[in-house]
């Protein structure tokens, strides 16, 4: 027997698919009876959600067959299915009982079957309303002249690092968070106290790794707590800030105490200051975003397994957690909302006019 399309049977199967499939399926009917039911007729499964007492249950075409071949009447008590499985059954609604259609409101990390940090997923929303004007603005304020003050410093120096850092061509751009404030007094620590002070982010930076066997850190971007761009070092030097990467990738520092401490604004300058990096480097356009714009935590996931397990201690590489997967995948999502809907930015090599 065919499924009238408008009178769902439910089958309270307990599932935890449920909320991937309604990022899936936005579809609903409320019905009279306090029950959310979710109709997928491409794929034919439905879902339902008890509104009374939250219990989220799916149920799939083989569940609806037993109880369609059963009568064409609400049912009481249970089914057995093949596998043993009991379904309760109960009528959701006649036709004559459903509300009108409407649709779920899906954030974006939800449509992309993301789990995130509410906070951070509130906080880039700011990047919805990335405009040409606004990325103009942002051009015209980047701040270079920090490069004058880190140049002293190998880990900020192109030409020093060299030796150490193989300078190949850009692939990838970077993002990546301080984990601490550089304030002008008392200086570098854990809590926002005055104004940003890239000088001394440069220098704690630049002497992390003083006196042990590694070189650390240096970076070509930085954007402070009021989401101003510096520029600390030239646009394509490749420096050490995420091994095994370094020759391939630059980056910025946003600086935060933690992922969820970046600021609408401040995603909004990594938005427009990724765009204008990855287009003046000519890989916007050519390759996905996924490819060419990655956070240091989901990258350093891909291979700390692999390194540390062939590699000798004082070469192991620690756990990253700034820019995992999910928050670079929604940082990319807003990136590339905004260059579908303004394509003719592409190809004008924006800061091609610095160091």
């Amino acid at each position: 027997m065919e499924k009238d399309p408008s009178v769902g049977r439910v089958g309270l199967k307990k599932s935890k698919k449920f909320e991937e499939f309604l990022r899936q399926n936005n579809f609903y009917r409320r019905t009279a009876y306090g029950v959310l039911a979710v109709w997928s007729a491409s794929v034919g499964i439905a879902g339902v959600k008890n509104l009374s007492n939250e219990e989220s249950v799916i149920y799939d075409e083989e569940a609806l067959a037993y109880i369609d071949d059963i009568n064409d009447q609400a049912l009481e008590g249970s089914i057995a299915l093949g596998d043993g499985t009991m379904i309760d059954t109960q009528l959701v609604a006649e036709p004559s009982a459903l509300l009108t259609p409407t649709t779920l409101e899906l954030t974006p990390a939800q449509k992309l079957g993301l789990e995130i940090d509410p906070r951070i997923e509130s906080a880039m929303t700011g990047m919805e309303e990335l405009t040409v004007e606004g990325y103009n603005q942002f051009l015209n304020s980047i701040d270079s002249s920090p490069i004058e003050y880190s140049s002293q410093f190998r880990e900020f120096n192109q030409d020093l690092i060299s030796s150490l850092v193989e300078q190949k061509q850009s692939e990838i751009f970077n993002l990546h968070l301080t984990v601490a404030y550089a304030n002008d007094q008392p200086g570098f620590g854990s809590e926002m106290l005055g104004n940003f002070n890239v000088l001394n982010m440069v220098k704690s930076m630049a002497l992390r790794g003083e006196g042990i066997n590694t070189q650390c850190c240096g970076i070509n971007w930085m954007i402070g707590r009021a989401a101003n761009t510096y520029q600390t070092a030239p646009l394509n030097a490749k420096l050490n800030h995420n091994p095994p990467y370094d020759g391939i990738a630059t980056g910025v520092e946003i600086e935060a105490n933690e992922q969820a401490s970046i600021t609408s604004d401040q995603y909004v300058e990594a938005g427009y200051l990724s765009i204008a990096v990855l287009d003046t480097q000519e890989l916007l356009g050519r390759k996905p975003l996924s490819e060419i714009l990655q956070g240091h935590g989901e990258m350093r996931d891909r291979i700390i397994d692999e390194w540390n397990a062939t590699h000798s201690p004082n070469e192991r590489l620690g756990v990253r957690d700034d820019f995992d997967f999910p928050e670079s995948e929604l940082f990319r999502y807003y990136v590339q909302q905004f260059l579908d809907r303004h394509p003719e930015i592409i190809g004008q090599k924006p800061l091609a006019r610095l160091p």
